[in-house]
């Protein structure tokens, strides 16, 4: 009698045993599926998650208080948080102002996501109200050439994703880096011909990052 309950205790830690190591793999599965690198939000970062596409947009900027004529630099990442492999077509999932604005980090750039800066405290709910201030330069610029880019195939927890022509073809295009900074004083008015660079003047201002995969991010900064 004793060594029959010796030997369904056995068989009951086992039972145990495996359920626990089920469990385990599970967790690990589902750790490995998304790994965010989480950011607590405060007013000088913000930070969202797509957990439909994988992919993090996360915004910084240097100061919430700048003094007039000082900078302050802005810094965006888009990042697939996925540990794998993560192919994605390039969207224009976009928010809307009251005039088409182009989202970009510099003149050249032709990746998915970039900031507008506008003039007054603004949120997501009237960015429709707003029209962007020109950050950069009106002038014709000797930029690479350009490719379509069909699709990104983002390395696994990474802001680096190799391009390519389309889904259906293998053309390579590169590898670019979906992150970048830029430092801002100022904007600019006027056309090619006749332009004025403008300081910020003090105020409050709003930044607004966004990927073309639907992703937004709003911090603000005060001029004095």
């Amino acid at each position: 009698m004793s060594g029959n309950a010796i030997v369904v205790n056995r068989t009951m830690v086992a039972i145990v045993a495996a359920a626990v190591a089920i469990l385990g793999v599970s967790a690990a599965i589902s750790v490995q599926l998304y790994s965010p690198s989480a950011i607590p939000p405060t007013k000088s970062s913000a930070y969202s998650v797509n957990y439909t596409t994988g992919l993090a947009l996360t915004t910084r900027i240097s100061s919430e208080k700048i003094s007039q004529g000082a900078n302050i630099s802005i810094s965006v990442s888009v990042m697939n948080t996925l540990l794998m492999w993560n192919d994605l077509p390039p969207q224009s999932n976009y928010p809307q102002f009251s005039s088409p604005y182009v989202f970009s980090m510099n003149p050249c750039a032709s990746t998915h996501y970039g900031i507008a800066v506008l003039n007054g405290n603004y949120s997501a709910s009237n960015l429709d109200q707003a029209s962007p201030l020109t950050i950069n330069k009106p002038a014709i610029y000797s930029c690479p050439l350009m490719y379509h880019v069909g699709y990104y195939q983002f390395l696994p927890h990474s802001t680096h994703a190799k391009m390519y022509s389309s889904p259906s073809e293998t053309t390579y295009l590169g590898t670019t880096d979906l992150s970048g900074s830029i430092t801002l004083s100022g904007y600019w008015t006027g056309n090619l011909q006749d332009h004025v660079f403008h300081e910020f003047s003090p105020g409050t201002y709003t930044v607004v990052s966004a990927d073309g995969w639907g992703q937004i991010g709003i911090l603000h900064f005060t001029v004095l």
